[in-house]
């Protein structure tokens, strides 16, 4: 009878070395996300009709900067706050706020184009990068598309320290 190979108790432990060495990070520890929520004052996933009034609600896990967009049916990406009557875009922490604001002095109305539509909530406690666009009376019609967006605001968090917070609703528009 031939003696038995030895096991490789050196592979074994070279490999949850590896394993645990990969499963590290050369960075500094990230702080934990911000809670943020937004959804229609009738709920997610909801349809409205042309004419109808949209309003939503934001909330936040503690004081901080936001950018929310719209973004139409067609793909256009229109920034509702900051706005021009509120260049700042700072919101409270707590319960559901409705938006727009009195303040904001302007109403949304569907019209078109129709189909599917979201609006995004980005918050961040460490500020936000003001995203190019064009003025659209109290609003911007911004020039980037949603994934640059995305890119810019998660690139400028990550250089400004502070806790992100992202969050969509998705809605339906008909004629």
């Amino acid at each position: 009878m031939s003696n038995p190979l030895p096991f490789p108790w050196h592979r074994v432990v070279a490999v949850l070395l590896l394993g645990a060495v990969a499963g590290c990070s050369a960075g500094p520890p990230r702080a934990p996300a911000l809670a943020a929520s937004i959804t229609t004052y009738l709920g997610d996933a909801q349809t409205f009709r042309r004419g109808d009034e949209l309003s939503f609600f934001v909330s936040l896990g503690e004081p901080a900067r936001v950018v929310i967009l719209y973004q139409d049916a067609a793909g256009q990406l229109i920034q509702l706050l900051p706005n021009r009557l509120d260049p700042v875009g700072e919101l409270p922490a707590g319960e559901y706020m409705a938006f727009p604001r009195a303040l904001d002095e302007f109403t949304l109305r569907v019209d078109a184009p129709f189909g599917a539509e979201r609006v995004w909530l980005f918050a961040s406690t460490g500020g936000l990068p003001e995203l190019e666009g064009e003025e659209a009376g109290d609003l911007k019609r911004v020039t980037l598309d949603l994934e640059g967006v995305r890119g810019r605001v998660r690139e400028y968090v990550a250089g400004g320290g502070g806790r992100f917070g992202e969050a969509s609703v998705s809605i339906t528009t008909r004629p």
